[in-house]
C-alpha cells in the first residue's frame, strides 16, 4: 500500500498576526515547491511579563522606602517624647524640693524670731513673767474691743443725726410759705405813732417840771 506525502499535510495552521508579508511569501513559495519552510519565531511572552512585573515592583519599593522613613521618624519622636517626660518629672521633683526648702526656711525664721523674743524677755529687768504678759494682752484685747464698740456707736449716732437733719430740711421745704403784705402803710403808721409818742413824752416832762 503506497501513499504520497505532501508538505501541505504537515503545514501548520499559523495565525496571520504572527506572519508578515515576507513570511507569507516564503511560506507560500515553500508550500508550492515542497521545500522546507523557515517558520517565524514566536513572541517571547515571558520577557514581556518580567518587564511588566519589574515595572510593578518599582512603586512598591518606593512605598517601602517611604514606610521605612516614616518608621524612623516615629522612633525619633518616641525618643523625644520619652526625653520630655523625663524632663517634666525632673522639673516637678525640683519644684517639690524648692517648696520643702521654702517651708523649712519659714520654720527656721519663726524659731529664730521666737528665740530672740524669749531672750529679750529674759534680759528685760521689767518683765514680770508670762502670767503678767497674758493679763496685759487680755487687757489690750478688751480695750481694743471697747474702742471698736465705741466707734460703731458714734458712727450710728452721727448717721441718726444726719438722717434727722435731712428729714427736717425736707419738711421745711415742703411746708407752705405765708403770703406777704405790702409794708408801706405800716411804715407810715409807725412814723405817726412815733411822733405822737414824742409829743406825749414832752407834755409829761413839762407837767412834771411845773411852771417856771
Amino acid at each position: 500500500m503506497s501513499s504520497s506525502f505532501s508538505p501541505s499535510m504537515v503545514e501548520p495552521d499559523l495565525p496571520s498576526q504572527f506572519l508578515n508579508s515576507e513570511d507569507e511569501a516564503a511560506f507560500s513559495d515553500g508550500s508550492a515547491s515542497g521545500s522546507s519552510i523557515d517558520y517565524p519565531a514566536k513572541h517571547d511572552e515571558s520577557l514581556s511579563y518580567d518587564a511588566e512585573a519589574s515595572d510593578e515592583h518599582v512603586p512598591d519599593e518606593a512605598l517601602q522606602a517611604e514606610l521605612a522613613s516614616l518608621q524612623q521618624v516615629n522612633k525619633t519622636l518616641e525618643v523625644l517624647r520619652d526625653g520630655l517626660a523625663t524632663v517634666v518629672r525632673n522639673v516637678q521633683l525640683f519644684h517639690g524640693t524648692i517648696t520643702q526648702t521654702k517651708e523649712l526656711v519659714g520654720m527656721w525664721g519663726d524659731l529664730f524670731s521666737e528665740t530672740h523674743r524669749i531672750q529679750s524677755l529674759y534680759l528685760d529687768p521689767t518683765w514680770q513673767g508670762a502670767t503678767k504678759d497674758r493679763e496685759t494682752l487680755e487687757r489690750r484685747r478688751q480695750e481694743e474691743e471697747q474702742r471698736r464698740i465705741d466707734e460703731e456707736a458714734e458712727a450710728q449716732r452721727l448717721a441718726a443725726e444726719q438722717a434727722r437733719a435731712e428729714v427736717e430740711q425736707q419738711a421745711r421745704l415742703q411746708a407752705p410759705q405765708p403770703a406777704t403784705k405790702p409794708v408801706r402803710g405800716r411804715a407810715t403808721r409807725g412814723k405817726q405813732l412815733s411822733g405822737n409818742s414824742c409829743m406825749i413824752v414832752n407834755e409829761m416832762a413839762i407837767g412834771l417840771s411845773g411852771p417856771a
